[in-house]
């Protein structure tokens, strides 16, 4: 996977509002000497849709025929199944108020869970569904996206944190800025529900599957690296005529046999990004070099190049100065590697 000039424009991404809602959940029988009493959630829900980083609070009640302080917990329904999400404490009347996740992008089943206690019985509220969306509406299409593989499902597992280390290279014209790539593995979390964490500093230049590695730092899933397009320090190639550089590159180095509740999967066990360290004395040269980490890092979690200019895993960057917004076909591929396709497990089923 590579990317280049020149090419198209990106555009940026939407939100809409419902009504709230109250929802009245009781659990089933059982009220006598000795037994626990049955338990009742009252909740006004925010509305159905709220955009990205939105506050969105659920306020209720849990009640039972004996009051007490109770734990109400926030679940979202992954195609693994049901995942905690927040939790919260009433207070000893039952009052309580719990966020919903807006961090990530995602429409799917959100449900209100409190646990027994000594005197009550669980509670389980019926599922809703809850959409988190982009500001403003993705440029088109949903449908222009592929996976890395074709016919063969290749991804992290997106329940444990992704870590990754970053390789700064000769730092030129802020190419090797820590906090360029920290900004891409945000909107790379955003769009995927993945936790991404930076372990720090490595010496480890990403290279081609084949080729003679460097010393690999064991903690780390990914490696970005800055690098001189000189082929002394990565084999990837880089650089080249200006009207037609090669900015970076990337690769899946490594998978291991692992399955999802959907079936096979190859778990990314090792994936690398390099970008050209070398001055760049275009204007917009740093909206390029960001344009080009959104573009690896997403190949780099399992998708594939298209041709629609208007997505970020085009291999042509635009000429003109771009924007950090993924297309719409870039957020259903990265929906497919993400959180919301539910937890990976090694060995097969």
């Amino acid at each position: 996977m590579h990317a280049s000039r020149p090419g198209a424009v990106v555009g940026a991404l939407v939100a809409v509002a419902t009504a709230a809602a109250t929802l009245l959940v009781l659990t089933p029988a059982a009220d006598g000497a000795g037994k626990k009493t049955v338990s009742r959630v009252t909740a006004t829900w925010p509305a159905a849709t709220a955009t990205l980083g939105q506050t969105a609070t659920v306020h209720g009640t849990v009640t039972s025929k004996r009051l007490e302080a109770r734990k109400v917990s926030v679940y979202v329904s992954l195609k693994s199944g049901w995942r905690l999400a927040g939790s919260t404490r009433s207070t000893a009347s039952g009052k309580f108020s719990v966020t919903l996740p807006t961090s990530y992008y995602y429409s799917r089943p959100v449900q209100l869970r409190s646990p027994a206690t000594g005197r009550a019985q669980a509670v389980v509220t019926k599922p809703r569904t809850f959409t988190v969306t982009p500001a403003s509406a993705p440029a088109p299409s949903r449908y222009s996206w592929k996976p890395a593989v074709a016919g063969q499902e290749t991804r992290v597992n997106p329940c444990a944190p992704v870590t990754y280390r970053i390789n700064p290279g000769v730092p030129t014209s802020g190419a090797a800025s820590s906090a360029m790539v920290t900004a891409a593995f945000k909107r790379l979390g955003e769009a995927t529900g993945i936790t991404f964490r930076n372990l720090g500093y490595t010496t480890a230049f990403p290279r081609p599957r084949g080729a003679a590695p460097t010393p690999w730092p064991t903690d780390s899933t990914i490696v970005v690296a800055w690098a001189k397009p000189d082929a002394t320090q990565t084999f990837y190639e880089l650089g080249g005529d200006p009207r037609f550089a090669i900015y970076s590159q990337s690769g899946i180095l490594a998978t291991r046999t692992a399955h999802d509740a959907q079936g096979p999967v190859r778990r990314i066990t090792r994936a690398g990004v390099v970008l050209d360290a070398a001055p760049d004395p275009t204007s917009g040269a740093l909206e390029l070099r960001s344009w080009s980490l959104m573009h690896e890092l997403a190949a780099s979690l399992g998708l594939g190049a298209v041709t629609d200019g208007n997505q970020k895993m085009s291999e042509i960057i635009p000429n003109a100065a771009v924007d950090t917004s993924w297309g719409a076909g870039d957020l259903s591929g990265l929906n497919r590697v993400g959180l919301v396709e539910g937890c990976v497990t090694d060995g097969r089923r």
